[in-house]
């Protein structure tokens, strides 16, 4: 009996365990009360953490949790912000800049000196940083506020924002080597970088306008300067100094030549002193520090290049005209000694002034294909939009070997000296416009054809003077067929004379044609191009 009440006592006992259970987790499902907990009815959670949400330098982290018998939920947060996740000393998270070892107010920016190596015994170099917006001030050399660093300082960055950076502002940092521009820097100060002579890299934005004289002064390391085509006021030396720079690219050098301002001149970039670019300019001599080092330059911008402006410029090899240049003034790139070659990206240019290319003994000249062993013959490709070429726009090219106007339609003459005395020039392309070939336009040139087009209608006295290699003419001019001046020197040396069909007139051809062709040379008939030939 005692055994039986015993069993039914732990019965109840669980039976009560599992009710109180019950009440306590599970929703009550009573109609009478919508079904929901009573409000006595309270569970006695048991939390299990769900997730965990890590904080930043703006917001608190929090931890999840879920009670595993009633899924209900809660979170607990932390109450202190995570340090700045700095990247390029600017946090990720909020955007604020990173205080630096020492930093500087200057207008609406400021200067930040970030440190970039520590050694062991302490010694330090820097970044020196430029954030804000607007011109910096302007300072003395060697009285900047950070001037006690400037020898531990190798790079200078400006950030977007800034528009200008002062006078002599990293003046003096011997040890600097690389500087970056932001795209918002629109004016460089005098002397900013003068005396940097470890500087090698320069990443220049593309919306400078502005270059202080002495800017990049004895920056005695630079090999390439890219300057955007905005940058169209350069000071007066700004790069005097940059003794084995190589690669330079800048806006125009200049909208009209003169023998009074000096600083008109290419050369002037580079201060006065015997360079590589001594000019001669209405009874003035000018010399100025160009390096000999520099082989490549490209032109950009929109404009003119002036009278004399790259005149005995001896150090170029290679210009890229790239720009909208529209006039070239006289003697711009004459008298330059290594130039080869000048391509022109843009059709834009409408004038070549007189003797614009002339005196280039290297301009055109012949290659040798290494791989082939055969000879190129380079060619001065002149634009199709120019309209006008001045006297002896080529003249004296002593190695120029082609020369092909790209056009057929704008120039009318050919000018007085136009190609004279180039005594390597062997093939030339002319434009079907052309009307007038001037005096002595080819005279001792080595051209071996010539091809005279529908419109030419003068050809002046001594044209093909001494063109003792030209042994084949095409003539497609009526004018020209029909009246041929013997002076002109065209037929002295032909060998065969080739005239079109169309000008011959029907029956003629035999007959009609100049006393020189009738005595010096036999009709040999109508060849399958189209041409009446005759021939020595």
């Amino acid at each position: 009996m005692r055994k039986k009440i015993t069993l039914f006592m732990i019965a109840v006992t669980v039976l009560c365990s599992v009710f109180a259970l019950f009440s306590a987790c599970t929703p009550n499902t009573d109609p009478d009360d919508g079904g929901g907990k009573d409000e006595d009815e309270v569970c006695e959670h048991v939390w299990e953490r769900t997730g965990e949400v890590s904080g930043t330098c703006i917001t608190y982290g929090r931890t999840d949790y879920r009670c595993t018998l009633c899924g209900e939920t809660k979170s607990e947060y932390g109450t202190t912000y995570s340090a700045h996740n700095y990247a390029n000393h600017v946090c990720t998270v909020c955007g604020k800049r990173q205080d630096g070892e020492k930093q500087w107010e200057s207008g609406d920016n400021t200067v930040y000196l970030y440190v970039v190596t520590s050694s062991v015994t302490g010694d330090k170099t820097y970044n020196l940083l430029v954030a804000g917006s607007g011109k910096t001030a302007d300072f003395t050399e060697g009285k900047q506020p950070w001037a006690e660093y400037l020898s531990q300082i190798i790079r200078v960055e400006v950030t977007e924002g800034v528009t200008g950076i002062g006078d002599n502002f990293a003046a003096g940092c011997n040890n600097l080597t690389d500087v970056s521009l932001a795209s918002t820097l629109t004016e460089i100060g005098d002397y900013a970088f003068d005396g940097c002579t470890a500087l090698n890299n320069v990443q220049i934005g593309d919306n400078l306008t502005t270059v202080g004289k002495g800017a990049f002064r004895n920056c005695s390391k630079i090999t390439e300067l890219l300057f955007p085509s905005s940058a169209y006021n350069i000071g007066y030396g700004a790069l005097e100094g940059c003794s084995v720079l190589r690669t330079l690219s800048i806006a125009m050098p200049g909208t009209t030549g003169g023998d009074t301002d000096k600083s008109r001149f290419f050369g002037s970039l580079f201060g006065d002193g015997n360079g590589a670019q001594t000019v001669t300019a209405g009874g003035s001599a000018y010399s100025f520090n160009v390096p000999s080092s520099l082989a490549t330059l490209e032109i950009k911008g929109d404009g003119i290049i002036g009278d004399y402006a790259f005149n005995s410029c001896t150090s170029l090899q290679k210009i890229t005209v790239s720009g909208g240049v529209t006039e070239i003034g006289q003697e711009a790139f004459s008298k330059m000694t290594n130039l080869v070659s000048v391509t022109f990206t843009q059709n834009t240019l409408t004038s070549i002034g007189a003797y614009a290319f002339a005196w280039n003994g290297m301009l055109g000249s012949e290659s040798t294909n290494p791989e082939t062993g055969q000879i190129i013959y380079n060619t001065f490709i002149i634009p199709a939009s120019v309209t006008f070429l001045g006297e002896g726009a080529f003249s004296s090219c002593a190695k120029l070997a082609r020369a092909e106007f790209a056009g057929d339609e704008g120039l009318t003459e050919l000018p007085v000296l136009a190609f004279g005395y180039c005594a390597m020039l062997k093939t030339v392309k002319l434009p079907l416009s052309l009307i007038r070939v001037g005096q002595e336009a080819f005279r001792n040139t080595g051209l071996t054809e010539i091809r005279l087009g529908p419109n030419v209608e003068v050809v002046g006295e001594d044209a093909f003077g001494s063109c003792t290699n030209l042994s084949t003419v095409y003539v497609d001019s009526e004018n020209i067929y029909a009246g041929a001046a013997d002076d002109s020197g065209l037929f002295n040396q032909a060998k065969s004379v080739y005239v079109l069909e169309s000008v011959v007139p029907e029956g003629t051809e035999k007959e009609q044609g100049t006393s020189y062709i009738k005595k010096n040379f036999n009709y040999k008939g109508l060849d399958p191009n189209g041409y009446h030939l005759w021939e020595r």
